[in-house]
């Protein structure tokens, strides 16, 4: 690995810790947001130095891959802030009310990153990010 991505791998890993600590899903979207940012530096880092056609582009682009994996093995993953509502369900509850999350820029149910007893953070196909209250107590 090239010596000059090991500081940004620190920096992501630093940054997803802070998404892992979140306690709240406003506070998870900000830092999650600036975890994102510290991707997309690391991406740009690799996209400047390195055509996409080049070996070492594509080794760089693999490692940064098996990085994140590492880092969130390490912290869990995303927090989830109501555990009443498993995945499964959530997932359910996604195909229940594509149009509503649709409108919102929220294509898959992958684009679903947590949630809470009353909201959602999604994140669209452009990266935008937005809490929303989940239509099932919206349509109560």
């Amino acid at each position: 690995m090239n010596n000059d991505l090991k500081p940004l791998f620190r920096k992501l890993d630093n940054s997803f810790k802070l998404v892992s600590e979140s306690e709240d899903l406003n506070d998870l979207k900000d830092l999650y947001t600036q975890f994102e940012l510290v991707r997309d530096e690391i991406i740009e880092w690799i996209e400047k130095r390195y055509s996409s056609d080049d070996d070492i582009y594509n080794q760089h682009i693999n490692e940064m891959s098996r990085v994140e994996g590492q880092i969130f093995q390490k912290y869990g993953g995303v927090p989830i802030f109501d555990e009443t509502l498993s995945d499964e369900e959530l997932e359910n509850l996604f195909e229940d009310y594509s149009a509503y999350f649709q409108r919102y820029g929220c294509l898959d149910y992958t684009d679903i990153i947590s949630w809470d007893s009353r909201n959602v953070l999604i994140e669209d196909e452009i990266g935008t990010m937005e809490i929303v209250m989940r239509p099932d107590l919206l349509m109560k």
